[in-house]
């Protein structure tokens, strides 16, 4: 039984789906890729030291001594902030899923809601067709009157849409 939520709070409702799917895309096969949040990571971790290392130049040199190197870790670090988020925009683009089935086919899952919208937007690019597929989920399908996700009409759901229509 999973949390009841807010029937009204349409960002609650998505953010509740896009936690359902990991679940339900292991249920139809598929195997979480971490690759788009691994690189983030090491963005991050690379940031962070540079900070550290920046902090630490600060605390231990004087002002004229560390200059330079300033100059240097704080271009580096603009660097790589710009760098992850041109990363974000170009190849991450709002991707909620990415996931790989047993036979090597990638999916990847972007979602989006709007304000006071019951609709749940799904885009669906998979690696083993040309075009993506967008859709539409409208959110009272998936939650009852109590805000009680129903998961197998979600799985279902998301079933029909991998489905090959043209089969």
């Amino acid at each position: 039984m999973s949390k009841r939520i807010n029937v009204y709070s349409s960002s609650e409702a998505a953010q509740t789906l896009d936690e359902m799917l990991p679940s339900v895309f292991s249920r139809l096969g598929y195997k979480e890729d971490h690759t788009f949040l691994d690189i983030k990571l090491v963005f991050g971790y690379t940031m962070s030291l540079l900070a550290v290392g920046s902090f630490l130049l600060d605390k231990k040199f004087a002002y004229k001594e560390t200059l330079n190197y300033q100059v240097i870790l704080t271009v580096t670090y603009f660097t790589l902030s710009l760098c992850l988020y041109i990363y974000n925009k170009t190849v991450v683009k709002g991707t909620t899923y990415a996931g790989v089935s047993k036979d090597g086919k990638k999916v990847k899952v972007c979602t989006s809601i709007g304000n006071a919208d019951p609709n749940y937007k799904v885009t669906i690019d998979r690696s083993d067709r040309k075009s993506s597929l967008s859709t539409v989920l409208p959110i009272n399908t998936v939650f009852t009157v109590n805000g009680t996700l129903q998961n197998e009409i979600l799985v279902n759901w998301f079933k029909d849409q991998l489905a090959d229509k043209s089969e």
